[in-house]
Formats: structure tokens, sequence, C-alpha cells
């Protein structure tokens, strides 16, 4: 009897059988699915195969109950051997032996080897039929001839022709891990260029034979199915040598690939590129030899992604209309050379699909879940190839990663991811999902407290703090800032160009979840909210696409981001415009509690006529007498006045003249670094624990100002750490054209009031009297919420936008992630 077949589809069936076909372990099915799954990986050995190709398994049963209660026999051995695959439990009436209770069929993922002479020709060229196959689950493969040595660097890239090998190579392996491609391998022959002699050592004077011989070498290493490289329809010399060492291959390999294709381009279109007549042009090739297409539109960002990878180039497609643009990249157009095209109607499944796991076999179904139906069994082995970090319950590094800078808020999701890379952020995305969980993105944690509120038991924190990384476009004035990149890294970065960026008033708070959510600036009553500098974002959505999101790119989901942020996506860049500012004139003015009412009488009447260059806010603060404090504030109550004056020196000091008249015992205001502002406020230093509560004053007349003194002012002692009013209006008030969900903020102030909670009884008094301060206001304030501001949950967040904003933002998050994967600090 034969043990196991194999098809050259890549079916797989495993029985529990002896060489002679005699049933073994008759009636026990834990034995008998063992002795199945060790079948199973013999035959896999024998095909060149290894248990990490498996992507479905069907275990056929006479009795499912027996067989479901026995399935950690499976997972067991598949997380020893790295495989991950999906499990259905079959019932049947009968089996081949009396007395089997299993057996196992087994679908493999395909494998794909992609041939080029170049960097960028895998994405330019081959980058649908590479993304394509990894969305159908094959484990791809990239062979790279050269390094690109003599291609022409792209103006303002700032690379010269030496730099160009490490770049190229750099930029490949960086667009095949966006491919998802497992492996890169470079052949190290040089470039030969376009014209003239080849040198000694490039591909152009290679040995035929022996270009071969490492192409079959890769055959029977890598035992694809399917082999793809480029036609060399476009002359170059080195794609035509690529093409031929893969073909004559096919004749000396001790594998031969299921099939063989040439990538081209259509006729029709390079007619259209270069204005050529269709009927007599010789680019390309013609339509009517095309036999296959692969259509990827649903995959056309990530094929952009891959693209822009290789800055060191220009890619052809930048001097193509939008609709050329798609006919060249949405489609990938292939000509099957072997076995040869037999004609009739074009193929469009080219490569078996892996995802959909039809059964082989009749019989009922009873489940199909993922074979490990622990989470965290199925977060290990899908994130174990990743080498992303992941802390789970009970793990030596879990309360660690758990912990956010809000020390207040207990967060204890089921897993805590630490990606240091895009691809590890989507394998740490489609890990959850397959375990069945969801996703919260988390950079510092500064507004985790509303989070903590939440069970996370069903959630995989993806903490973007080794995610980081800012570059600075002097030229176009502009940032492109990487996942928990934190604000003082940016500002640093900025200056030296001479710019700054709408940053927030603690250096160490993460620039994603700020400008998402809004963010205020000391600059926001001139430049108006950080959210609205923002000019592109690139996300990881539920499915573990990667997405650019910017106004000509998904605009509807870039005007959902700024301010949906994450219920939208992981957010691993951002892309800011910054401002012409080397220095600015701010600091502080600090006076003695006693003077509050003097004090703050005098500033809400200035803020009242001040320009909209002046940005300030004003805060009633009380500190313990600490040893770690400077002695002007420890054991403390005092009046602060802090912000920005954009303005000349001169101007400025005019500006502040009528609070200086009020003999303040510090003045910092004077011109400093831009960099430096971000000190100016005097932000807890590291990671501290406090609770608070806010709201948005449409006023502050006079009853407004008095009734806050007689909460907060001289005498008092409510157990705050500070009652904080922030100066609105301005641009912040006014809608940002082309702005975002957030585009504005409504509002004359806010108010935030801080109190330190080391214990939970300190954080229930905190919020207790932050709640208190916010009371006595609340005849002069609105029912609007700054999310950025609220350490609860809300109740509405749709009181965070302007009306019906809440339900676009709703309608643009249940078309990217219908399932509700993400959860952000505040839910939409």
């Amino acid at each position: 009897m034969t043990m196991q077949t194999t098809t050259p589809t890549g079916a797989f069936t495993a029985t529990p059988v002896d060489d002679a076909g005699r049933l073994l372990h008759a009636e026990d099915p834990a034995a008998q699915l063992a002795l199945a799954l060790a079948r199973l990986e013999d035959d896999l050995d024998r095909a060149g195969r290894d248990p990490a190709d498996l992507a479905s398994l069907t275990v056929r049963t006479t009795d499912p109950a027996a067989a479901e209660g026995v399935l950690d026999v499976l997972a067991e051995r598949l997380a020893a051997t790295g495989a991950a695959p999906y499990v259905a439990v079959r019932a049947v009436p009968a089996l081949d032996l009396r007395g089997m209770l299993v057996a196992l069929d087994a679908s493999v993922r395909p494998r794909l080897l992609v041939v080029v002479a170049h960097p960028d020709d895998e994405a330019f060229g081959c980058g649908s039929v590479l993304a394509h196959a990894s969305a159908a689950g094959a484990r791809t493969v990239v062979a790279c001839a050269t390094r690109g040595e003599l291609g022409e660097p792209a103006p303002g890239s700032g690379l010269t022709r030496a730099d160009l090998p490490t770049a190229r190579e750099r930029e490949l392996r960086d667009a095949c891990t966006l491919l998802g491609v497992e492996r890169v391998e470079v052949l190290g022959y040089l470039d030969s260029g376009v014209d003239g002699p080849p040198a000694p050592g490039s591909l152009d004077a290679a040995d035929p034979a022996g270009l071969r011989d490492r192409v079959a070498a890769l055959y029977d290493e890598v035992r694809p199915d399917v082999v793809v490289t480029l036609d060399a329809s476009d002359g170059h010399r080195d794609h035509a040598a690529v093409r031929d060492a893969v073909l004559a291959a096919l004749d000396t390999a001790a594998h031969r690939p299921a099939a063989t294709y040439l990538s081209c381009l259509a006729r029709s279109l390079m007619a259209a590129f270069t204005g050529a007549d269709p009927a007599t042009t010789t680019l390309g090739t013609p339509d009517a030899d095309i036999t296959t297409y692969v259509d990827v539109a649903d995959l056309l960002d990530l094929r952009w992604q891959a693209i822009r990878t290789h800055a060191s180039q220009v890619p052809p497609f930048d001097a193509m209309d939008k609709e050329l643009q798609h006919g060249f990249l949405a489609v990938d157009r292939l000509v099957r050379v072997d076995p040869p095209w037999a004609g009739g109607p074009a193929e469009t499944t080219w490569i078996p699909r892996t995802t959909d796991h039809a059964p082989t076999h009749e019989g009922t179904s009873m489940t199909l879940t993922p074979l490990h139906t622990d989470p965290a069994a199925i977060l290990r082995a899908h994130l174990g190839s990743s080498d992303c970090e992941l802390h789970l319950p009970g793990d030596p590094g879990y309360d660690a990663a758990r912990t956010p800078w809000n020390l207040a808020a207990q967060q204890r999701p089921a897993a805590v991811a630490v990606p240091r890379s895009v691809p590890q952020v989507r394998a740490a995305v489609t890990a959850a999902v397959a375990a069945g969980l969801r996703v919260a993105p988390q950079s510092t944690g500064h507004g985790a407290a509303a989070l903590a509120e939440t069970s996370l038991g069903d959630t995989v924190v993806v903490r973007l703090s080794e995610l980081t990384g800012v570059t600075v476009d002097a030229a176009t004035r502009t940032a492109r800032v990487v996942g928990g990149t934190l604000w003082q890294d940016v500002a640093v970065a900025a200056a030296e160009h001479g710019l700054a960026a709408l940053h927030g008033s603690a250096p160490d708070v993460a620039v994603a979840g700020y400008a998402l959510g809004g963010g205020l600036s000391f600059y926001g009553r001139r430049h108006g909210l950080a959210a609205s500098s923002i000019t592109a974002v690139e996300l990881v959505t539920a499915d573990g696409s990667l997405l650019r999101a910017s106004a000509e790119e998904n605009p509807e989901l870039f005007w959902a981001v700024r301010g949906g942020g994450g219920n939208l996506g992981v957010v691993v860049a951002i892309e800011l415009a910054l401002l012409e500012l080397r220095d600015v004139h701010a600091g502080m003015l600090l006076w003695d509690r006693e003077h509050a009412p003097e004090v703050v009488r005098a500033w809400a009447s200035w803020t009242r006529t001040v320009p909209e260059s002046v940005t300030t806010s004003l805060r009633v603060m009380s500190f313990p007498p600490l040893p770690e404090l400077p002695p002007f504030l420890s054991g403390r109550d005092l009046v602060v006045i802090d912000g920005a004056v954009l303005e000349e020196d001169e101007r400025a000091a005019e500006l502040l003249a009528p609070l200086r008249a009020l003999a303040p015992e510090m003045d910092t205001f004077g011109r400093i670094p831009a960099p430096a502002l971000l000190g100016v406020h005097m932000d807890p230093p590291g990671p501290s624990p406090a609770v608070s509560d806010h709201a948005v004053l449409d006023a502050l007349p006079d009853a407004a100002v008095e009734e806050l003194l007689r909460v907060v002012g001289p005498g008092t002692r409510t157990g705050l750490t500070f009652a904080e009013l922030r100066h609105l209006g301005g641009a912040l008030a006014r809608p940002a054209p082309g702005g975002g969900a957030l585009a504005s903020l409504p509002g004359a102030y806010a108010l935030f009031c801080v109190a330190m909670a080391p214990t939970p009884a300190a954080a229930e008094a905190g919020y207790a009297a932050a709640g208190s301060v916010v009371a006595a206001l609340a005849p002069w304030s609105s029912d609007r919420c700054v999310l950025n501001f609220a350490e609860r949950r809300v109740a509405d967040t749709s009181t965070a936008f302007e009306p019906g904003v809440a339900d676009r933002v709703r309608a643009v998050r249940a078309a990217v992630d219908p399932a509700g994967v993400f959860r952000a600090n505040h839910e939409l």
C-alpha cells in the first residue's frame, strides 16, 4: 500500500501505516496522528519541501471529538519545526483501514524564483508578480545578477557613482522585504551598462555556461514551482543575458520548474508611452503574444512603495500620466515559455493559491481554525521567523514592555510586540489577526490611560518605540518621521536646516499620536493644528498591507487618519511640512501663587487682544518638597505663564510688557534656538503616574476668571499638580485648507487639570480634583473634547469633531478595517 502520495499540484496525503501498509496504533488517535505527521514530514523531505512550506492541514477522522482532543500533538510538533499551517477537522464515515481514526491531507505553499539583472528590476519589472505571489501564500526568492554599478544616480539623491553598489543593493533588499520576498541572492556580476565594450567581470562579458550553471544551481536548491525573468524586449544586454541563462538552465538543472515565464511590456502601452504608431513600432511584446495577465490593482499601493524604495533611481513611471501608470503597474504581463503556450484564452491564474485551503476528500467540515488554538502559540509561530520582539504574560520582559509612559495606566494586553522594522509591524498585525486578537498601536503611551480602562486580554499592543528615525528634506522643507520617533529628535534634525515643526510642549512625546490626534503647539495660533502639517502617512492595515495615503493617493484615508489615527491602522511613517524658523522668542514668567488674582486676571485680559503670533498657557501649579526639584519649584505653589511670541525681539518685548509689569520673580523670555522651546513648559523628564480632566472654553469672561481663582487660587488645596489654560483661537480655530478629519479646534481656551497618581487611591482623588475644576468652569465650556487631553474613555467621541465628521471617519474605518481589528485610545 502507498503510504503517501504527492501530486503535481503539491497536495500530500499521509496515513498511520508502516512500510508494508499495515495500520499501527489502532484506536489510539494521538499515536496515529503523530505517526501520520511523521510520514508527512518524510514525504515533504523527499519532495524537497520542509514543514515551513505547509499551508493547510486537513485531519480526516471518523471520530471528530477524539481528533480535536489530541490536536496538541500537531501543535507541539509543528511549532518545533517552524510550521504554522491552518487545520480543518473533517468528519468522514470511514477511512482506508478498520481501526484507522485519522488521516492527513496537506497542501504546500508554492515557491517562486524571480531572476533579474539589476536592483529595481524586481520592483519596476516584476513588482506585481512578487506582490501577487506573496498574497497567494507563495514563498519567494529573488536572485539579482548585479548591484547596478552603472546606473545613473537620481538628481537630488546626493549619491555618486561610487555610492551606487551599496545603495542599490540596500534598496533591493528593502523593496523585496516590502514585497514579501523571503530571500535575496546577489550573484556578484558587474553591471555591463547599456553600451560600449563590456568590462571584465561584467554580466555581458561572463561565460554564458557559467551563468547558466549558477541559475541551474538555484533551481536545484530553491526547487521553484514557477520562475519569472524579464523578456529583454527593452534591448538591455544584461536583461538578455539573464533571460538566456534562465531558459538554458531548464535543460541542465535536476529540478525543472512547473512553469517559466518572461515578464514583458505590452506593445500597446509602449506605443502610448512613446507616442509611436502601434502598427509599426518594435518596442515591447506584441499584445497577441502575451499569455498571462497578473492583475494586482488591489496591491498597487504596495508596488508603489517598493518602487519608491529605489530612491537612487528615477522610475520611468514618473513621466507618465496616472492612467498610463495604472496600465503599466496594476497588471503584469507574462509570456509562458515552458511548457510552451498552446494557445487559447490568456491565463489569469499563474501560481497555485494556498489561502483557501480547499479540502481534498469528501466529508463534513467541523472546524477551520488556526492549528494553534492558543493565541500565544499562534503569535509565537507567526512571529518566530520575523525576529519581531514579542512579550507574553509571564515572560521576563512582559511587565516592562506593557508599561506605558503614563505609569498610572495599568494595561495588561494579551501580548506586546516591539517591531524594529516595517516588515515586523506587518508580521505583528497578521499574527494578531491569525490569533483572533485585536491590535492597539502605541508609541510612548502618554495617552494610554483611556485604553487601559478596558480589558486588553484580546489585544496585542504594538509598541513602536524601537521603530524610529527622521530624515529632513531641506529643499522641500519636509520631514519624514518613522514609527515611534520622539519630537525631540525631529526638532534637532529640523534645526540643522534652520527649520522647526509644530511640536508639542514635551520632548519625549511621540510624533504620531500627538499629530494624528490634532496636536496643540506653541506655534498653533499662527500655524494651526499639527495634524494639518501632515502631508502623507504610511500605515499597515488590518490585512497586513502597507498603504501610503496623501492628497493624491488614498485621499479619503488620508483625510480620515488626520484625526482618526490608530483607529485605521498602524502608522509607520508620517511626512510633515516644516516651518522656516531657526530660533524663536519664547520662555516663561513665574510668580508665587499669592499673586494669582492679579496675574490670572491680567493674562485673561491680555489674551483677548494679542495677535495670532502669540501662543501661551497659564498654569497654577503646586509642587511637593522634593530634593530632586530645583529650589524655585520645590514645595511651592506658583503661577506660570509660558509660550512663544513669533515676532522680532523688540515687538515681542512690547507685547510682553503688560505681563512683565506684574514683576515676575523669574523671567526667561528671550531669543532661543527653536529646539529649546521643548524645554520651556517644564514637563516631567521621564515616565510619571498622572490623571487628568479637561474642557474647551468658549470664552473666559471675568466671572470665569473669578471662579477659577475660587477653586485653585491662594489658600486652596485641590491636590492638583496644575490647572492649566491654553490660549486657543487664531489659526487653531480656522479649518485648514486641505485639512483632515481634525482640521481645527473651535474654542477660546483649553482647560487641562493634572494630578500625580502614584497609587490607585491617589488616582481616584486626582480624578475627583480635576473633575471639580472642570465642573466649576462648565458654564463657559462647550461640549467639545480634545482626545489628546482625554485620559478617560470618552462616551461620545464624535464630540471631538465637527458635526458629521465622526460618521465619515467611521465609514472609512469600515472600509479599511471591516472586522474592527484596530483599537485606539479612543475608538470611533
